[in-house]
């Protein structure tokens, strides 16, 4: 797997599903959660040490 670190975004220039992700993650420890937009990227954030962590364009596939 491969990891790179991107500069922080502000809260507000993420739309309202991508906030009600981040504060459900913010609120519960360990809890993930999968964000898919209409173009079909997927991103998904966890909460880690009382900050929210979000890996961006998530590839799922069918082994």
């Amino acid at each position: 797997m491969m990891v790179c670190r991107l500069p922080s975004k502000r809260y507000n220039d993420y739309g309202m599903r991508h906030r009600s992700c981040f504060k459900c993650c913010s609120a519960v420890q360990g809890a993930v959660a999968l964000i898919i937009s209409h173009d079909g990227l997927i991103k998904t954030c966890t909460g880690h040490d009382w900050k929210v962590v979000v890996y961006d364009n998530v590839s799922v596939y069918n082994r």
